[in-house]
């Protein structure tokens, strides 16, 4: 039998900041599924927006409650993508996505802008976005 996970030596408990990833990873896709039409129902629009406030909270609690173009205490520890950048295009996300969801009009410009965004926040965090088909995004 193949076991696939960690091994115990590489195993820790979750963190705070292994959630949010998670939770961002999650909004990446519930945005590109409404970038490549996927149904936006009641149910979706609700989580995206629940997730973009639990989101816009963290980024903030990571920055230390400020949004400046200093250097954070994680650049100065020189962890590998957090950022004043990261967190200006994860709020940017954030924001957007809630508007989507809310109803509010996405132009041809606005969609690219969101498009652009995902992009580099998955190269950041070095998340796949490109996913096939999912069966699971067809449900709305």
């Amino acid at each position: 039998m193949i076991r696939k996970g960690s091994t115990p030596e590489q195993m820790r408990d979750m963190t705070v900041d292994d959630i949010f990833i998670v939770r961002l990873n999650l909004l990446v896709i519930m945005s590109l599924a409404y970038l490549k039409g996927f149904p936006l129902g009641s149910v979706r629009a609700k989580s995206i927006i629940e997730n973009c406030k639990i989101i816009s909270k963290e980024i903030i609690d990571w920055t230390g409650g400020e949004f400046s173009n200093f250097r954070s205490e994680h650049e100065i520890r020189g962890d590998k993508y957090l950022n004043h950048i990261f967190y200006q295009r994860v709020r940017l996300l954030s924001v957007m996505a809630s508007g989507f969801a809310t109803g509010a009009p996405m132009g041809q410009f606005r969609c690219q802008a969101l498009l652009e965004n995902i992009e580099y926040i998955s190269n950041t965090i070095t998340f796949s976005n490109n996913f096939e088909m999912m069966e699971s995004l067809l449900v709305a």
